[in-house]
């Protein structure tokens, strides 16, 4: 019985000693895959458990891309007009998506990345990735029928009440893109890190 038991043992022991093997003798290619492999299992298993640390850090971002949003609008009133014209509810909806929508996103990702203390270059993938590669698409579908109901047919008084109902759902999307692996959520497949690792496996 216990002849058998060190057999099994010793058979197990060494199976993984030949996958190891294969795998160090395999090209770096499939040994970049195995890696991807194994981290994408950890992000999936980390994903799956609540995170207060997350939480903490998707409020953090929430309330300062809340304050620009603040400050946008008050500019963006004096600057344009508070008028509720067709031209000037145009001009209000191009600002709002060339000039704030982009910066909403890279301060968004710039204050999740410094918190979760990512590097740069990590920060530059999830933005382009994630961030333009989905949510400048998403925000395209949503905000610009969204704006024109808020400005041109919106009274004043419920034009806060609107914006938040909408930044609600958004800001849900948001988090749910943001902790994805980008193959699944991007159109875009900007990414040095695969390259990187095929130079440190190359020159071990």
């Amino acid at each position: 019985m216990v002849k058998d038991f060190e057999s099994s043992k010793a058979a197990v022991v060494d199976s993984e000693n030949k996958d190891d093997v294969s795998l160090m003798k395999s090209s770096p290619g499939a040994q970049i895959k195995h890696l991807q492999d194994i981290k994408r299992k950890d992000e999936d298993a980390s994903r799956k458990k609540y995170s207060f640390e997350r939480t903490v850090h998707m409020t953090t971002a929430g309330l300062t891309t809340g304050l620009l949003t603040h400050y946008w609008y008050i500019w963006l009133d004096r600057f344009v007009g508070e008028g509720r014209t067709m031209k000037l509810v145009f001009k209000k909806i191009v600002y709002d998506q060339f000039i704030f929508a982009p910066a909403y996103l890279i301060l968004y990702f710039v204050t999740v990345g410094i918190l979760e203390r990512s590097s740069i270059r990590h920060v530059k993938e999830e933005i382009i990735n994630k961030g333009f590669g989905n949510l400048y698409i998403a925000d395209w579908c949503v905000w610009p029928p969204a704006q024109f109901i808020n400005f041109y047919l919106l009274p004043l008084r419920y034009r806060l009440l609107f914006d938040s109902m909408i930044s609600f759902g958004f800001r849900i999307y948001i988090p749910y893109v943001l902790y994805k692996p980008s193959s699944q959520v991007s159109l875009f497949n900007f990414s040095s890190s695969a390259s990187t690792q095929s130079d440190t496996i190359a020159k071990g």
